[in-house]
């Protein structure tokens, strides 16, 4: 609602704001989980990301998992869906990277998890 960020699906693959003061974002894969309404997430790739704050946050391609789940988005009712965000798995650091207030739609919902979305006209 506050068009600060993104998220839009369109079948098996998705795009998604990651990250503001570097506009970090990011390409998903986008597959049907074995529950019902419910969807994985993957990182695919950085689809663009910019370099205004070089001590800041940013993602390499080559150190994030393909493989492992970023992400479930459950779908609702009346046009909205869940978002339970687990973060981008850094596999040269060992870790999670985006979790927490370093996601954008989890700090712009006040630290609230799950993210519960709703679909813009």
């Amino acid at each position: 609602q506050n068009e600060l960020t993104e998220l839009d699906i369109n079948k098996s693959e998705g795009f998604l704001s990651l990250y503001s003061p570097n506009a970090i974002y990011i390409n998903l894969k986008v597959e049907k989980s074995s529950k019902e309404n419910e969807y994985i997430l993957k990182f695919a790739s950085t689809s663009s990301q910019r370099d205004y704050y070089p001590e800041m946050l940013k993602v390499n391609d080559e150190e994030i998992s393909k493989d492992k789940i970023i992400g479930r988005l459950i779908v609702k009712t009346g046009n909205k869906a869940e978002l339970h965000w687990v973060g981008l798995h850094n596999t040269k650091k060992n870790k999670l990277e985006f979790v927490g207030d370093d996601f954008l739609l989890i700090r712009e919902n006040g630290g609230k998890h799950p993210i519960m979305l709703e679909k813009c006209n």
